[in-house]
């Protein structure tokens, strides 16, 4: 652990409580409110003055003013007392859902940005060899997790929408109305999350790459642009997809925790030496002063 990674851990907590909105989002019947106070609290620090992520900020004019803007409209959204998305009642967490598409704006957006400004500390820190291998590894670890994670939360979504979407039809003797309109240009904007996940995505990960090649195929059975296999029928194709993401984000999750739970470590051991130094160093001026 060292002076620059600690910087950047600094970033990455931010970035992390806006990838574990995705909870909220993908609707869970319950959530820990303990949990979410956390998250509101982590993210204030990460943006408070004097904090990594608000010194970057600072030093990026326009580009870093319309960020922590983004960053200001994503707390009142979802982490401030004046929040409608996530509300507490008697105690437990209330999601509104009607909301979740908002979320994925600011999620999606945000989180990639926050996680491309770590990679270029990380090449910043390669220029002076104080880039350590397991904050580029772990920040590795974590892409290759959110990728399945948030691929997974939109494609269960889109699957509900187009429920929905079937549902308007049928309501309506098979034409469109403007409830099966609504509904689609939803879907559309969920197809433009995927898309947009994958295009940031590590072009190497065969993986993903596969999965991702397989919820597309999938998405244009529902559209009826590309013809059913004979084998599954529609159910089993959108049951494969949901299967296969699962299966690969719990072989992802484990390997990400554990790198983070290890720098983590070796930050808490880092700031307690950094005020045992300062401690020291403020005795030793007490007695010199006294001498």
């Amino acid at each position: 652990m060292n002076d620059a990674t600690r910087f950047m851990m600094g970033i990455y907590q931010v970035s992390l409580m806006v990838r574990d909105t995705l909870e909220y989002v993908q609707g869970r019947p319950e959530h820990d409110v303990n949990f979410y106070n956390q998250r509101k609290q982590i993210i204030a620090h990460g943006l408070e003055d004097g904090s990594p992520l608000s010194h970057f900020l600072s030093q990026n004019g326009e580009v870093g003013e319309k960020i922590r803007t983004n960053l200001n409209d994503f707390v009142e959204f979802a982490y401030s007392d004046q929040s409608t998305y996530i509300t507490i009642e008697n105690g437990k967490i209330i999601v509104d859902h009607a909301q979740d598409l908002k979320a994925l704006d600011f999620i999606v957006g945000l989180r990639e940005t926050l996680i491309d400004i770590i990679k270029k500390y990380i090449e910043k820190a390669k220029e002076t060899q104080s880039a350590e291998a397991s904050m580029e590894n772990m920040i590795a670890l974590d892409d290759a997790f959110y990728r399945i994670l948030s691929s997974l939360i939109v494609f269960d979504i889109t699957h509900k929408e187009f429920v929905e979407f079937n549902k308007a039809m049928h309501d309506n003797d098979g034409k469109p109305s403007p409830q099966s309109n609504f509904v689609i240009n939803d879907m559309k904007r969920l197809v433009g999350y995927t898309k947009f996940i994958h295009e940031h995505a590590d072009k190497n990960d065969a993986v993903y790459e596969e999965a991702y090649q397989q919820n597309f195929t999938c998405l244009n059975y529902m559209e009826g642009s590309k013809p059913l296999p004979n084998n599954n029928g529609l159910k089993g194709e959108i049951d494969a997809v949901h299967a296969n993401y699962v299966k690969i984000l719990s072989e992802r999750e484990y390997p990400w925790r554990n790198a983070y739970t290890s720098i983590w470590n070796e930050l808490v051991g880092y700031e307690q030496g950094l005020r045992q130094a300062r401690v020291q160093q403020n005795t030793n001026n007490d007695q010199g002063e006294s001498n």
